[in-house]
């Protein structure tokens, strides 16, 4: 069994799983911190055609 993940990079079955979850949740604060940038050009961007809340 292989693990794949998203940017090419391989975990071959066996890899400590804290290893595995600190790549994760690494990974998810990434996601995080750039929906939150995403989250605020769309309101701005909803606020300048009238439309903000």
């Amino acid at each position: 069994m292989v693990w794949s993940t998203t940017n090419g990079n391989r975990w071959k079955y066996g890899v400590p799983f804290e290893e595995k979850m600190s790549v994760l949740t690494a990974r998810l604060a990434e996601h995080f911190a750039k929906g939150a940038e995403l989250e605020k050009t769309i309101l701005e961007n909803l606020k300048g055609i009238g439309y903000g809340f």
